[in-house]
């Protein structure tokens, strides 16, 4: 349509320069002028086709530019999601790692407790120990006074003999020096087959009865019976089962030996309660 309507115009110059007598050097420059409007058109044209493409273009990326700030966005999310992950699994680290090294230093001061009274326990008792009357041991993870039933008791009897009753009366003396502390006195048998049961609590009743004659403080002191099930030794030779005839006299841990573990299962079981 363009070109149409500059060629008609063309005809409609030339035929008023031809009505008006126009020179016919008028009427070159005219065409000339007309050309190099055409071309500077055309030009225009083209600057502006390549800049609609350039436009095009920049419209493109200015799209995608954005596509990938909103993907970048949700990346920084996720980073600072995982980074307020990561600062939580830090912290609760650091509070199990505190944790554990509270527990470990509770359990060398209880290792430290349990050794000091197993120390006391030897310097107090070496002149029993070394006659072998009696000896010092862990058993269940306690520490027990360990009285051989040959040396209290006759064969099947629950009374002690008369050495057997001053070897528990030289024990009283030496158990009354320690202080904060409570005693389990125990029965136990080998796995003949006989009165077991009965016959490890009637010894351990007497050896109870003998501390309290003795003046040591009934409130410390408690009574278990575990016949033949709970032995230091095999039953299959006569030594193992001389082993396992006798009396032992626990020390019950105080709570600064028990392990922390043990005291917040204690705790628990008390708030239940």
């Amino acid at each position: 349509m363009k070109y149409t309507m500059v060629l008609t115009l063309t005809v409609m110059v030339a035929m008023l320069v031809m009505g008006c007598g126009i020179p016919k050097e008028e009427f070159a420059r005219s065409q000339k002028e007309l050309a190099n409007s055409r071309a500077a058109t055309a030009e225009r044209d083209k600057a502006i086709s390549e800049l609609t493409g350039k436009l095009e273009t920049c419209e493109k990326d200015k799209k995608k530019c954005g596509e990938d700030l909103t993907a970048a966005d949700e990346k920084y999310q996720v980073c600072v999601a995982n980074s307020s992950k990561t600062s939580d699994e830090l912290k609760s680290l650091g509070a199990e790692y505190t944790e554990t090294r509270d527990q470990l230093a509770q359990l060398k001061k209880a290792n430290d407790l349990r050794q000091k009274a197993m120390d006391e326990l030897l310097s107090k008792f070496s002149t029993l120990i070394n006659s072998g009357r009696l000896s010092i041991g862990i058993n269940d993870g306690r520490m027990v006074i360990q009285l051989s039933s040959n040396v209290l008791f006759d064969v099947g009897r629950a009374k002690l003999s008369k050495d057997g009753k001053t070897a528990v009366e030289e024990v009283a003396e030496v158990l009354k020096t320690i202080d904060g502390r409570k005693f389990q006195v125990a029965g136990h048998t080998d796995n003949q087959k006989g009165r077991n049961w009965t016959l490890s609590y009637q010894r351990a009743r007497s050896v109870f009865d003998v501390l309290v004659k003795a003046e040591m403080n009934e409130s410390l002191l408690s009574i278990a019976a575990y016949g033949e099930y709970s032995p230091v030794a095999s039953n299959d030779t006569p030594e193992g089962q001389d082993a396992n005839r006798r009396i032992e006299i626990v020390l019950l841990p105080t709570s600064e030996e028990l392990p922390l573990k043990q005291l917040k299962k204690i705790e628990k079981i008390i708030q239940k309660q």
